[in-house]
């Protein structure tokens, strides 16, 4: 559907769209009434907040302690394995 929108009438001539027409129907339903409903609880709950990361993502925390560790961890191994293939 989004395809449609950007290219406009040029999606119609194509087999697959013309087997399996690109419509709204339960399934688009289905997934637009879990993010509503998710929505409107948080709301009613009052937790409801909008931020860029979660409190346990944030950069002071221990997460990303751990990924910044895990990633010099392993440039070390990558810049080794190519040192080690250039000999």
């Amino acid at each position: 559907m989004i395809e449609q929108f950007i290219t406009g009438r040029l999606i119609k001539d194509q087999s697959c769209y013309k087997q399996f027409p690109p419509e709204v129907d339960g399934e688009w339903m289905f997934v637009l009434g879990i993010v509503m409903g998710f929505f409107i609880s948080a709301s009613l709950c009052g937790e409801f907040y909008l931020r860029w990361l979660p409190s346990l993502w944030m950069p002071d925390s221990i997460f990303f302690s751990i990924i910044r560790i895990s990633r010099l961890i392993s440039k070390i191994i990558i810049e080794n394995c190519i040192l080690s293939l250039g000999k």
